[in-house]
C-alpha cells in the first residue's frame, strides 16, 4: 500500500522527510459500504477538507480534519453527496 511506504522512508530518514513527520494514520469508517479504511491524514494544517475513494468499495467520500486545542485531530468522513 502507497501510505505504508511513506511511513517507511519517514521512519528511515526523518530528517530527509522532516515536513512529513505531522501526517497521522487514521482508521475511519467508510460513510459508503461502512468498512473500517485507513487513511493518512496531514496534521500541520489546523483544518481542511477533501475527497478521497474509498480503498474498499471506491465510492468517494469527503474527509473533514480539524485540530483541536489540545493537540488532538477530530476526522469525519461523509458520503460525497449526502
Amino acid at each position: 500500500m502507497y501510505y505504508i511506504e511513506i511511513e517507511r522512508l519517514i521512519r528511515k530518514f526523518p530528517k530527509r522527510y522532516p515536513h512529513m513527520e505531522m501526517l497521522q494514520t487514521v482508521v475511519l469508517q467508510c460513510p459508503n459500504c461502512w468498512e473500517q479504511v485507513e487513511i493518512i491524514v496531514d496534521c500541520s494544517l489546523e483544518a481542511q477538507e477533501y475527497v478521497e475513494d474509498c480503498d474498499v468499495c471506491c465510492s468517494p467520500m469527503v474527509i473533514s480534519v480539524a485540530s483541536t486545542d489540545e493537540g488532538e485531530i477530530d476526522v469525519e468522513a461523509r458520503m460525497e453527496n449526502g
